[in-house]
């Protein structure tokens, strides 16, 4: 198991070693594409010179040297933000993984209740975490990411560049396993 966080520091103490974990999180991240269309232009343009700026983290975790989770967080003095959290699929079944990196994102961002949203489709598979955490629920926005879909916003309101936010208080969301 080896733990690694990509920040400002490792990008100037370890060029190259940071250059290899951001490799990893890309091609790990092809799920995650479907959900958020520019994915890949946000890391480009936000993550990466948050990484530099000092803003923004990228928490990894590692199995046997391979890639087996990662969160990115961020953290501009305004807004504590836990952005991202995948745990890879053949990792899938390795017990509290990914609640070690939720405990690490929170760990990173000083706050046990950082903002976050999640996919529509995405919701009943996180349901029970943040029912742990007591995450609430604050809004949810159609067509923010994608058209016709849904995002729903935890902890606070999501702030977004020429978006209009319109949240709407929904009631908490339950099935027949889950409740929050």
């Amino acid at each position: 198991m080896l733990n690694l966080t990509l920040n400002r520091t490792s990008l100037i103490l370890s060029p190259e070693l940071a250059k290899g974990v951001l490799s990893d999180v890309l091609v790990h991240a092809s799920s995650l594409r479907g959900c958020y269309p520019s994915f890949d232009h946000w890391i480009q343009n936000k993550v990466i010179p948050g990484l530099d700026q000092g803003e923004r983290a990228i928490l990894t975790e590692y199995r046997d040297g391979h890639l087996a989770g990662f969160a990115i967080v961020k953290d501009d003095g305004v807004e504590k933000k836990l952005c991202c959290l995948r745990v890879i699929d053949e990792f899938q079944k390795v017990r509290g993984l990914g609640v070690r990196l939720f405990e690490r994102a929170f760990e990173e961002l000083v706050s046990e209740k950082p903002l976050l949203s999640v996919a529509e489709e995405h919701l009943p598979a996180f349901a029970r975490i943040f029912s742990y955490y007591g995450f609430q629920q604050s809004a949810e926005y159609t067509g923010r990411y994608r058209p016709e879909k849904t995002e729903y916003a935890f902890n606070g309101l999501l702030d977004g560049d020429n978006y209009i936010q319109r949240p709407r208080q929904r009631e908490a969301y339950s099935d027949k396993n889950f409740a929050y």
